[in-house]
């Protein structure tokens, strides 16, 4: 009787062969998942903490900085959603990858702050002409 090797560990004595391989087969997407889902709520926590503070900012103290973390959350979403063994979600890979803060929406947003404080002058190009070379 040859099992996978989680489904030995995750088996019971009482537990069918196929019940445990059932079992196995969900606990990388569960782990996966979870972590993921944490970090895709934590990306949006800071934005949103980010985004008050900088509202209610009258520039009386030091800007406050914050760090998310880009493609992990959607990421590990992502894969759980790719290792889960129902066939019909894995279509719906993308959506973490659209949801987090760390991915599309966030580095987007990236983009678009970046491109505008280089058009607005507040980003300023070092001048390299002088360096002797």
């Amino acid at each position: 009787m040859s099992t996978h090797w989680i489904a030995t560990i995750v088996m019971p004595a009482y537990m069918s062969e196929t019940a445990a391989r059932t079992l196995a087969s969900w606990i990388i997407p569960i782990i996966l998942g979870a972590f993921g889902l944490w970090i895709t709520i934590m990306n949006w926590w800071i934005f949103f903490s980010g985004l008050k503070w900088w509202i209610s900012w009258d520039g009386s103290e030091p800007r406050k900085s914050t760090t998310w973390g880009p493609l992990i959350g959607g990421g590990a979403l992502a894969l759980a959603i790719l290792a889960c063994p129902v066939e019909q979600w894995k279509r719906f890979w993308w959506i973490p990858l659209v949801a987090d803060w760390g991915c599309l929406p966030g580095i987007s947003f990236s983009l678009v702050y970046i491109a505008w404080l280089s058009l607005t002058g507040k980003i300023k190009r070092k001048d390299n002409s002088s360096d002797p070379q």
